[in-house]
């Protein structure tokens, strides 16, 4: 079986451009042989025959292009010379104008195929993100989706924004562009409280909260779950921004989301604000709470934003009075 000759020429410090060969079975067109034998690939003859196997390929796309608006029957694949069999650039498309069918051992790599029947193509990763954004999180920034689940890639956010425009096209997303403050470095909570601890110092957490914001608001690009993928995945998140005041608050709760699924490895015990609300949960209404074994709650989680002193001791006096351990953000 025939295998992906590849040639690396680095671009700069952090850029590679790979260029792919489909080498033939013949040692006369095989790249490797002629190095092997001390060829040389920037040689005339080397250039030349590869300009020619260009020439014949784009000359059997456009006859085959004419013969097929021309009579309107169905397009045939037209036979290939045996230079254009030989030679196979892949630059997206085949030889023959089809999509060429690429190895799976020599794909990029890319997230495990999913189980999921949905109908169309997705992998493990679309299912993870879109069954966050419809049933625990109401969306994800553009930088978050790139860092958390492109995180070895250079070139993650270009990676990240195809394949959600991809989903998007495919109504599984809603993208929405809305002003939202720079995301803050969430590393550990301000407070964390259990019934057993004193009464916090609600002033000193009040500046702690309010001094953290230096950076003004600027255009974020935001991806919600559909309609069509809340009905295939479940969830009560919302399919559009219902209150454009609490943006950056959305994003930093997401935020503390994707810290627990670093930390907890799964996001199962994760429950959100509108789930809570959905299941007829009578009082107050915290961001999310972390579920334990039995299925109660083990953890409120709350995003402190710009709270004041009064706020935060409301939020406490609620958590105390059901002895409820919560950790603010």
């Amino acid at each position: 079986m025939s295998t992906w000759t590849e040639i690396r020429i680095p671009l700069g410090e952090n850029h590679v451009f790979l260029f792919r060969i489909l080498p033939s079975t013949h040692p006369r067109f095989d790249p490797r042989w002629r190095l092997r034998r001390g060829g040389n690939p920037r040689t005339k003859t080397f250039r030349r025959i590869r300009r020619k196997t260009r020439r014949e390929i784009l000359g059997i796309e456009k006859s085959a292009a004419a013969s097929s608006s021309g009579n309107g029957k169905k397009n045939r694949r037209s036979p290939l010379t045996s230079r254009a069999r030989k030679w196979r650039f892949v630059f997206g498309k085949s030889s023959a104008g089809r999509q060429s069918p690429t190895p799976a051992s020599q794909t990029w790599p890319s997230a495990e195929e999913s189980s999921f029947n949905t109908g169309s193509t997705m992998t493990r990763r679309d299912e993870e993100i879109l069954t966050a954004l419809c049933s625990q999180v109401r969306f994800f920034s553009l930088e978050q989706i790139a860092r958390e689940w492109w995180p070895d890639r250079l070139d993650q956010t270009r990676l990240a924004r195809k394949r959600m425009l991809r989903l998007n096209r495919d109504g599984w997303l809603n993208s929405v562009r809305l002003l939202a403050r720079p995301l803050l470095e969430l590393a550990q909570p301000v407070l964390k409280w259990s019934p057993l601890n004193c009464t916090p110092d609600y002033p000193a957490i009040s500046r702690t909260l309010r001094g953290r914001w230096k950076l003004p608001a600027r255009v974020t690009e935001v991806f919600l779950g559909s309609a069509k993928a809340r009905d295939i995945f479940g969830g009560a998140v919302p399919d559009a921004v219902r209150n454009l005041c609490q943006t950056t608050h959305d994003l930093h709760v997401a935020e503390i989301f994707l810290h627990y699924r670093r930390l907890l490895g799964c996001t199962k015990s994760w429950v959100g604000e509108d789930e809570i609300t959905a299941s007829g949960h009578e009082g107050a209404v915290p961001d999310a709470y972390l579920r334990n074994d039995e299925g109660g709650i083990r953890q409120v989680i709350e995003f402190g934003g710009a709270y004041s002193a009064t706020r935060v001791s409301e939020f406490h006096a609620y958590c105390s009075t059901n002895s409820l351990a919560y950790e603010m953000w």
